[in-house]
């Protein structure tokens, strides 16, 4: 039983206690015990009143903190948004940076390259190799050499759609002049 639910039965057997005293002091007695009853029961009240506007100040800074939470990231979110908008946006003939080194060393080469020779130099496995020869035969950028070979032991070369792609992005200096090799050395290159 709580002090508010104690309250009702203390007050009715103060009652019952008036209506048994005989005599004036122990009514008086009685007076000053009711008395200190509702003090008490005053005292419950207002600790009750003060517990029910905690738990409403709770309720409202959980509320205020998952508003200022739900701002935050809506913040955030249009800032990455604008970030997102300020970078540059790949163009349809963009390539991936693998696809851009392969390229590169097909343009470098001079010659056909296997998939083979691609994959040592860039230690690269088999599949992404075939997936940047891909991108670079989707774009008409590389051609295959070889006939009737196919995977690692297929070579290709570069179109000049694809060298044109290598110095009109910057990827080449056109007055750089190339080093002075043998047409068939690939180990410069670090493909053999």
């Amino acid at each position: 039983m709580t002090g508010l639910e104690a309250i009702p039965k203390i007050t009715a057997l103060l009652r019952e206690l008036i209506q048994h005293a005989k005599d004036r002091e122990t009514q008086a007695l009685v007076q000053e015990i009711q008395t200190h009853q509702l003090i008490i029961q005053t005292d419950l009240m207002e600790a009750r009143a003060k517990m029910l506007q905690m738990e409403t100040d709770h309720a409202h800074a959980i509320t205020a903190i998952r508003e200022g939470q739900r701002l935050e990231i809506v913040q955030l979110n249009s800032q990455i948004a604008q970030l997102k908008a300020q970078q540059p946006q790949p163009k349809a003939d963009d390539l991936e940076q693998g696809a851009i080194a392969v390229l590169k060393l097909f343009f470098d080469a001079g010659r056909d390259v296997s998939g083979r020779q691609i994959a040592q130099r860039f230690n690269m496995h088999p599949s992404v190799v075939d997936h940047h020869i891909d991108k670079l035969f989707e774009k008409r950028f590389i051609t295959q050499a070889t006939v009737g070979d196919t995977g690692a032991n297929c070579s290709y070369r570069i179109e000049p759609k694809g060298r044109d792609y290598i110095i009109k992005s910057g990827l080449f200096d056109p007055n750089q002049r190339p080093p002075q090799r043998p047409p068939n050395d690939l180990h410069r290159l670090g493909m053999t």
